[in-house]
């Protein structure tokens, strides 16, 4: 018989065979069968993803870095991510900047939104990017002042701030580059966050976790970040 690949109860996932005997897998494998589990079962509600949007940004609000940052990076969402336009409006509100990525290569750059929707196109991977019109952010230079508040996408985390993303690298690359300057908050529903993603050491830690339903300041929250806040 076929074997099949099911969610354990920690949130790994493990291969269970026909005799019920189940092995736990390498750590990108595991990653890669989880990350397609997790697709084919994503929600594409509208509705649901934008109400949760605004929960999730209420709640961002309230984090301590949320008043020390002065710059906000917010992602565009895809189809099965939170929506982010309310994070952007409260960020406008709070007479804060607003960045967002662009792709360029294997990076992510990120340029100044104003709030004009006429300055986004839509990429290949079918995100809204901003305009190359659009200033680009030094974040060297703003990381200076103040600390930069980061909105992650993620198809999963955990209580521990680890992140499971869609394998495309983008974000590890951008936040090993930059991670120092960062206070990195992860955003998703309550039900993607798991109780372990499996890590590999290029993986970057979110320091807070954020869902429609719960604010978790992950355990291993580093010092700099306290500095910070």
């Amino acid at each position: 018989m076929r074997s099949r690949n099911t969610i354990c109860t920690t949130g790994r996932l493990c291969r269970k065979s026909s005799t019920n005997w189940s092995k736990t897998i390498s750590t990108s494998t595991e990653k890669r069968e989880l990350r397609a589990h997790l697709l084919a079962h994503a929600l594409h509600d509208e509705r649901t993803l934008a109400d949760a949007g605004e929960k999730i940004a209420a709640s961002v609000t309230t984090l301590p870095a949320w008043d020390k940052a002065e710059l906000i990076l917010v992602y565009m969402a895809m189809k099965s991510e939170v929506r982010t336009d309310a994070i952007v409006r409260h960020a406008f509100a709070a007479g804060k900047r607003v960045g967002i990525p662009r792709i360029f290569g294997q990076n992510l750059v990120f340029h100044e939104f104003s709030g004009d929707p006429g300055k986004l196109s839509v990429h290949a991977f079918g995100i809204r990017e901003p305009d190359t019109s659009l200033p680009e952010l030094d974040l060297a230079l703003w990381a200076r002042s103040a600390p930069i508040l980061t909105i992650v996408p993620g198809i999963a985390f955990d209580p521990q701030g680890h992140r499971l993303g869609r394998g495309r690298g983008f974000y590890d690359i951008f936040l090993a580059r930059h991670s120092p300057a960062l206070c990195s908050v992860g955003i998703c529903l309550d039900s993607a966050i798991l109780g372990r993603v499996p890590v590999e050491p290029h993986d970057i830690r979110m320091e807070w976790v954020v869902s429609e339903h719960r604010t978790i300041p992950t355990t291993t929250l580093l010092d700099s970040s306290v500095n910070r806040m």
